[in-house]
């Protein structure tokens, strides 16, 4: 059983894969990627993630056609259409064949997370390990 939402990232840039896993991971979310589409296709139907950012230039197949078979497969799928490329008519049509989001990149980390956030269930909250002694000081400062 999956302890944390899973997003699913397909894209090229290793250096933004990176950064987003880095990020993503820091607030709390599993992340997994494939760097192009066909193997993204497979990936995605095995694990089943809770979302899915998509780049829309991907070798392999576009990140159309990712987000076409993935609203085939499941219409109730958020998807995030990213690129680098992208104007208002790749935005309307990407939104026409049901993306979630589309993000023209450079995209800031805090942008990604804030839309991850909202179309996805929220990570479970880890309190940082107090010992004894240091919950102790912090409830005696907290009492003064």
């Amino acid at each position: 059983m999956r302890t944390k939402p899973l997003i699913f990232i397909v894209d090229e840039d290793e250096s933004f894969v990176a950064n987003a896993r880095a990020g993503l991971e820091l607030a709390g979310y599993g992340v997994a990627s494939a760097n192009n589409g066909p193997t993204a296709l497979e990936s995605i139907a095995r694990l089943k993630p809770n979302l899915v950012v998509v780049e829309m230039m991907l070798p392999g197949c576009s990140g159309f056609r990712v987000l076409h078979e993935l609203k085939e497969r499941s219409r109730s799928m958020p998807v995030v259409m990213l690129s680098s490329f992208g104007g208002s008519a790749q935005r309307g049509l990407a939104q026409c064949m049901g993306a979630s989001e589309f993000l023209a990149k450079p995209v800031s980390l805090n942008r990604l997370t804030e839309i991850v956030a909202r179309l996805t269930p929220q990570p479970p909250y880890n309190p940082p390990h107090l010992s004894q002694s240091a919950l102790k000081s912090v409830e005696a400062h907290a009492g003064s």
